[in-house]
């Protein structure tokens, strides 16, 4: 870890200000995306079946950046940045050489994976199905298979402060939810349609019954 974090340690709590930076999602990587508008810490972090990978500086970081990791989530919240509980990520600079503009893009990114699992459901329902008997009913059976997706991300960023040489916490956006339900199978089965036979058998059966019912009587 760089000596740089140890400013950190001297935290000056100014206020929230807003970096106009945003997480995004896209093609399994998570990035901060926006522009800066000073030097500035970004911390990244995955939590709730989520979790991060391969950092990496996006096109859009200033020149100077130091590429490489400055610090874990961990790090960072065990001297009282507000990384939720669970979280894990990095912390990385991103510096500016003198008079060099900031450009809008992705600042940082990293690999995403969200833990994923199935749910099958399955139902009936009576439905007109059978060709040679009109309105006759059979049985159909619904399978529908949902894919599930849970995970959070969460960012954070801290700057220098000119004036007192801290680290100040400048903002945190808040969690970003992957949890996400998909419908990926929605199939059905019907039933055997009566044969005519077992209809006939049927129907002599219940004459058979109501004629005993009627001597009976």
């Amino acid at each position: 870890m760089k000596n740089t974090l140890a400013l950190v340690m001297v935290l000056s709590m100014a206020g929230l200000a807003s970096a106009g930076l945003q997480i995004e999602v896209s093609g399994g990587k998570a990035m901060v995306t926006g522009q800066l508008d000073q030097d500035m810490y970004l911390i990244l972090a995955a939590g709730n079946g989520a979790t991060l990978s391969n950092f990496a500086l996006g096109a859009g970081a200033p020149l100077a950046s130091i590429g490489e990791r400055q610090g874990t989530a961990a790090d960072f919240a065990a001297v009282g940045v507000p990384v939720p509980d669970g979280f894990t990520g990095e912390g990385w600079w991103l510096a500016s050489f003198p008079g060099e503009a900031y450009k809008t893009g992705t600042q940082l990114q990293a690999d995403l994976a969200v833990t994923t699992t199935q749910e099958t459901r399955t139902w009936e329902e009576m439905v007109a199905g059978c060709w040679w008997w009109p309105g006759g009913w059979i049985i159909r059976t619904w399978t529908e298979i949902t894919e599930i997706q849970k995970g959070s991300l969460s960012l954070d960023f801290l700057a220098l402060n000119p004036k007192t040489g801290d680290i100040d916490q400048m903002g945190s956006l808040d969690d970003m939810s992957l949890d996400r339900r998909t419908v990926i199978s929605l199939t059905f089965m019907d039933g055997m349609c009566p044969e005519p036979a077992t209809l006939a058998l049927l129907g002599l059966g219940m004459a058979l019954i109501r004629r005993s019912n009627r001597k009976n009587q």
